[in-house]
């Protein structure tokens, strides 16, 4: 089983002999079962004891439906090395399956030593609902996004250079990682989208995602007499992409009640689909607006649900195509320590991002194309909070200027992934 690199793949080994249950949580086809199953791999060529189960399957869920007693009793007999004590590496996809789920893994984690369990699901909505508290301090919770950009291009068998801040990559580089990059903004990180090369095909795979997405997971948490208004609201989230989500003007265009759009608007986030961003605030709280932005998990799955694949060069909306795989990046990379809001004060002075790592905040413009000025906003910001560092992603520009003791890197788009790892 050839299995392309993911960033996560480290942080899955150092967990794997914790005793802690690992949960993996994400939306449909980001790579979970694919994670799952390379962990298991790994763990059986080094000659342990491991077993895997999709609850998908109903022969796999029947066996789970049953008593924690006689679930143990079905491994015992089906792998005789557990009567021994030989430790089991047991691996559960699809995990918002299991009836009792919150019963049946505290039960596994606090009456055997010899049992590290390593599941997945699709909705975090499910999941929360099923472990509840009863869990806490027993379970690690491992975020599975689409791909970034420097997973895109390892599974495409190229690099994306790491460079130090202030160093530059030759006009030659740029130009060859923006080709690449275009098709990324298009089509998105999916990874089997990333690894189909025939572009009809991509198009109707990521149709597929979406129906899916609609039909297995949105179906059984809002009901059937609903899908029709949740597809409406997830084709106006779809265009409005980066844009500032007024809740009730949502619902009167989708035609349901505010209470409804808020209660979609958490699902959407906790299956991993849609995000909303806050506003930045510090000691000025009049000043600013504080509200949200809205942002799509994938831009791929964004041009399905609006049926539009044109080429970039012709596209009005590449501004949100952008600052939504911006965010992204941004957002799969970002530390522990590390938040990110955005920048609107009633002025309509605006910055795209802001990047919050303990006492810093450092301003993060966005440009679509070629920039090699500094924003006023942005600006505005550094003089008002004493950034130290501050970005602006744009087209191909790559260069460092410096104002008001802060230093400004001008950055390629292509890095942005690259952000929260260089100013850590």
């Amino acid at each position: 089983m050839v299995i392309k690199e993911r960033r996560v793949f480290n942080k899955l080994l150092q967990l794997i002999d914790k005793p802690e249950i690992i949960v993996l949580i994400g939306s449909r086809q980001t790579g979970k079962t694919t994670l799952l199953k390379w962990l298991e791999q790994i763990l059986s060529s080094k000659g342990e004891l491991t077993a895997y189960f999709n609850l998908e399957l109903p022969h796999h869920l029947s066996i789970f439906s049953q008593s924690y007693q006689n679930i143990l009793k079905h491994l015992q007999l089906t792998m005789p090395p557990l009567q021994t004590k030989k430790k089991l590496y047991l691996f559960i996809d699809e995990f918002q399956y299991l009836p009792e789920a919150n019963s049946l893994l505290k039960a596994f984690y606090d009456e055997n030593e010899n049992i590290k369990m390593i599941v997945s699901g699709s909705s975090s909505v499910e999941i929360q609902k099923k472990v509840k508290e009863s869990l806490a301090g027993r379970k690690r919770d491992i975020s599975i996004y689409p791909l970034d950009f420097y997973e895109y291009l390892r599974f495409k068998d190229k690099n994306l250079p790491v460079i130090e801040l202030g160093e530059r990559l030759p006009d030659s580089i740029i130009a060859e990682i923006n080709n690449e990059f275009y098709d990324f903004l298009l089509f998105g990180g999916m990874p089997a989208i990333v690894l189909e090369n025939n572009i009809e095909e991509k198009k109707e795979m990521l149709a597929e995602i979406y129906s899916t997405y609609i039909q297995k997971d949105i179906k059984g948490l809002i009901g059937q007499d609903k899908i029709l208004h949740f597809n409406n609201l997830m084709q106006l989230l779809a265009l409005r992409a980066g844009n500032i989500l007024v809740t009730d003007e949502i619902a009167q265009k989708v035609m349901t009640s505010r209470y409804q759009i808020q209660k979609d608007l958490f699902i959407l986030e906790n299956t991993y689909v849609n995000f909303l961003l806050s506003s930045f605030f510090a000691n000025k709280e009049k000043e600013v607006i504080r509200n949200h932005k809205t942002y799509f998990y994938d831009n791929g799955i964004r041009q399905a649900i609006i049926n539009n694949f044109t080429p970039l060069k012709f596209r009005q909306d590449i501004g949100s195509l952008v600052e939504n795989c911006v965010f992204l990046e941004l957002k799969k990379n970002m530390k522990i320590d590390q938040r990110l809001y955005f920048y609107r004060k009633r002025n309509q002075s605006e910055v795209d991002f802001v990047l919050s790592i303990d006492n810093e905040n450092i301003p993060i413009e966005v440009k679509a194309s070629s920039y090699s000025k500094i924003p006023r906003s942005l600006m505005s910001f550094i003089k008002e909070y004493k950034s130290q560092k501050a970005f602006v992603l744009n087209a191909d520009i790559m260069n460092v200027q410096e104002n008001e003791g802060c230093k400004i890197y001008f950055l390629p788009l292509f890095l942005a992934s690259e952000v929260g790892r260089m100013t850590g």
